[in-house]
């Protein structure tokens, strides 16, 4: 039986059935961090949301793009200089972009980053900020979105800093509720500031929150309908 606290828990058993999955699986994406775990004694209980969570991203099939091209797809309808493709790329992924709506771009672009949900002591928080790029509706990317700014941190950092990060900033994923939300990916684009518009809807269309999602998805709706309206008919070799 699932246990309530201030957030639902559930055994690894429990995780297991609800991912398809086996009891080794659960403790692996636990160590990941891919799933949120609370201690208590010797035994294991997951959070319910990061279940939701990572089922939620798991239902989502087909095939998808890397990471290289997921970014410059969502940096491109942002207005956003996409140097590391070639020539070559850039035209093919333009002719692609006509092409998509909301739904297909967020499904195409999912495993760009691997999303890690953490806590972290107030104090630190702006350790964490400093060594990320800021996306979604974090601070002040809020008003973009008509959200309420919280104090919740969201952004991007590559894979080879996680572990330095997490050690530094004393991030715990066995604390609740989680504050710090880790989009974590082999390649980001150089770049510093915030995230792109694009990237920042991207990542609340992929909220299990109702109104977040709800705003991403128009936001991208939003950026999509003024890319495909400026690149309707052109040959952009």
């Amino acid at each position: 039986m699932a246990i309530e606290t201030a957030e639902t828990l559930l055994t690894t058993q429990e995780a297991a059935e609800k991912l398809g999955v086996g009891d080794r699986r659960i403790r692996s994406l636990v160590s990941q961090h891919l799933l949120n775990a609370v201690k208590e004694g010797d035994r294991l209980y997951i959070t319910n949301e990061s279940v939701r969570r990572l089922n939620h991203v798991d239902r989502k099939r087909g095939r998808t793009f890397s990471p290289r091209i997921a970014f410059a797809s969502l940096y491109m309808i942002s207005g956003e200089s996409v140097n590391w493709l070639s020539a070559s790329e850039k035209y093919q992924l333009k002719k692609r972009l006509t092409t998509l709506n909301a739904t297909d771009l967020v499904s195409l672009c999912r495993n760009r980053a691997r999303l890690c949900s953490m806590w972290c002591r107030e104090s630190r928080l702006e350790k964490v900020i400093q060594e990320m790029r800021l996306s979604a509706g974090t601070g002040e990317l809020a008003a973009e979105f008509n959200l309420t700014e919280t104090s919740d941190v969201e952004g991007y950092l590559l894979e080879s800093d996680l572990q330095r990060i997490v050690e530094q900033a004393k991030l715990r994923s066995d604390f609740q509720p989680a504050n710090v939300r880790l989009h974590v990916s082999s390649y980001i684009p150089n770049g510093s500031g915030n995230m792109p518009i694009g990237v920042c809807s991207a990542d609340l269309a992929d909220s299990l929150d109702v109104r977040e999602c709800g705003a991403g998805f128009d936001k991208l709706t939003q950026l999509l309908s003024r890319f495909q309206s400026d690149n309707k008919g052109k040959d952009s070799r």
